[in-house]
């Protein structure tokens, strides 16, 4: 495997989906201008023809058009610049968790090349087609055909009618997806966490050291940091874990013993070992049996304890306590079952947090050779509960540790608070970004209807004129404009919708405690659009209950 590829194995799909949404709103932006650009040259229509009755050639025409749409372009790359140093922090900050940066992020020749590059392919997307649309044929249309504020012929309004039927296909597909993701966030931010984090904080150390190769040496550690912390004000308790919750942790396979007989495939949960007040310091229920004892020490009769989820899903929901289990180097007993709590997965389709499959082992029960695997992939976690305020708990707890072992270096401190937010930090990066964008899809959108209908106005004056000197009513006119930017509306968000039926495989593996095909966000979403296309028609619509029949055809 590649080094890149191997470094990036988790970030890849993520950014994937950014640069595809990224993608669909750039393209959205391009074929909005696109439509605006055919809208000013029909309105430009008697300039152009004026030009080519003149001698112009059509490539001179072409090429002012296209310079007028790079002189866009370019205007806009520049502002994107800007504003991405602008935002560039904030953006680091909300990343820098979910993507694992481990490397300053700034804008650089690369960025700015990359910017020149879009702004060229934008110039092509939305300046070249309507440059030729406006100058097709050998007989200039608009001195073949009608005026420029009289009707417009029907060929004119296709390529907007299909600019609008686009934008609105593409910004349904967006916002489907930045709807399933905030559900999917909604979801993962309320499962029920399993234990009690407030006014918890842990430290993770790195335990991987010549000098804690043994059990005997973590022990030593372990029992004289939890000594001074229980021993010190405004600490209620302590603990030592191998991982924290909203953690993956050490997968293992074990074995059914008390005559039953193992499957071909063994049974995998996940495991960590615990030392103190683990379950008190972190109040899971214990459900039933005991917790561990001082006689759970190293040469007694091996122990366990469960999860409720392995009692669910490997004992058929029967009470395991009393039976005995191979796992972790030896034949142990189980001696109690507690509530679950929310793990990173490390097996099976479970999604990014579930209640896995979990045995705790004591510490001192833990043989050499596992410990040293164990410390090798995992750092070991002290915990503490605050009496009071977990900031005052902090420095407590460093200075505790220092004063066991000042070598021993701390790679964080975090609030449980903390560590949950950051177990769903990869979806809410994917849910903020996907709705901005997708905010600004919506909006892009609203600007297209605006200008599709006020285009329409503008072209129809005298045709909308003549109707209401003839008896049309104003809301009648206002229909007669503001239907067919509905209809189209309708048509993008069909087709949006299959669109979206299709392309979200793309997110399927971001979606969890939701369908990805959830009727819901579809109908949402597609109430959303209908009401967004009826307000951008609307507002300039308004504007014929303003027109004066006779002074319009005077003016005609």
């Amino acid at each position: 495997v590649p080094l890149q590829r191997g470094l990036t194995a988790n970030l890849r799909q993520p950014l994937m989906v950014l640069w595809a949404a990224v993608a669909v709103v750039l393209l959205i932006a391009c074929v909005n201008l696109a439509g605006l650009m055919f809208a000013r040259g029909a309105g430009r229509g008697r300039e152009i023809a004026t030009r080519m009755a003149l001698g112009s050639g059509r490539a001179a025409i072409v090429r002012q058009l296209v310079v007028e749409s790079a002189i866009l372009a370019i205007t806009g790359a520049a502002l994107g610049c800007v504003l991405g140093i602008a935002i560039l922090n904030g953006l680091t900050g909300i990343a820098e968790h979910a993507l694992d940066l481990w490397q300053p992020v700034s804008l650089d020749i690369r960025t700015v090349s990359a910017a020149a590059l879009v702004a060229l392919v934008a110039t092509l997307l939305f300046g070249v087609i309507p440059a030729l649309q406006s100058t097709r044929g050998s007989t200039p249309p608009p001195l073949g055909s009608a005026g420029t504020r009289t009707v417009a012929g029907a060929s004119s309004h296709l390529p907007r009618r299909a600019a609008v039927v686009l934008q609105v296909a593409l910004g349904v597909m967006l916002l489907v997806g930045a709807g399933l993701l905030s559900r999917t966030f909604t979801h993962l931010r309320g499962l029920e966490p399993g234990f009690d984090g407030r006014g918890v904080i842990a430290a993770s150390v790195s335990l991987q050291d010549s000098r804690y190769q043994s059990t005997q040496g973590v022990l030593r550690l372990t029992s004289d940091a939890l000594d001074r912390l229980r021993e010190s004000p405004g600490i209620e308790s302590a603990a030592v874990s191998l991982g924290l919750p909203y953690e993956r942790l050490l997968n293992l396979s074990f074995k059914h013993l008390d005559g039953r007989e193992a499957n071909n495939k063994p049974p995998m949960t996940s495991a960590t070992y615990i030392a103190g007040d683990y379950f008190a310091t972190l109040r899971i229920p214990v459900r039933r049996g005991r917790v561990f004892e001082s006689r759970d020490r190293a040469g007694a009769p091996g122990v366990v304890i469960v999860n409720e989820t392995i009692v669910r899903e490997y004992f058929g929901g029967v009470d395991p306590v009393g039976r005995r289990i191979g796992i972790a180097g030896m034949e142990r007993e189980i001696i109690g079952v507690v509530g679950d709590v929310q793990l990173r997965p490390g097996f099976g389709q479970r999604g990014p947090l579930a209640p896995m499959p979990l045995a705790y082992i004591p510490l001192a029960q833990t043989t050499d050779g596992m410990l040293r695997l164990m410390h090798g992939w995992f750092s070991t976690a002290i915990i503490v509960r605050a009496r009071d305020s977990a900031a005052v708990a902090a420095p407590v707890l460093r200075q505790a540790v220092d004063r066991v072992d000042p070598l021993l270096p701390f790679a964080d401190v975090r609030s449980m608070e903390a560590v949950q937010l950051q177990a769903v930090a990869l979806p809410r990066l994917l849910m903020v970004l996907l709705l901005v964008l997708a905010g600004a899809a919506a909006a892009l959108t609203a600007v297209g209807m605006h200008g599709l209908i006020s285009s329409a106005i503008a072209e129809r004056t005298r045709e909308l004129g003549i109707r209401m000197a003839l008896g049309a009513s104003p809301g009648r006119a206002v229909r007669t404009v503001v239907v067919p930017g509905v209809i189209l509306a309708l048509i993008g968000i069909a087709l949006g919708s299959l669109g979206a039926l299709s392309a979200v495989g793309l997110v399927r593996s971001f979606v969890w405690g939701v369908s990805s095909t959830d009727p819901v966000t579809f109908l949402s979403v597609a109430a959303f659009f209908i009401v967004l296309a009826a307000l951008a028609s609307i507002a300039p619509a308004l504007r014929i209950l303003r027109l004066d029949p006779a002074t319009t055809l005077r003016a005609e």
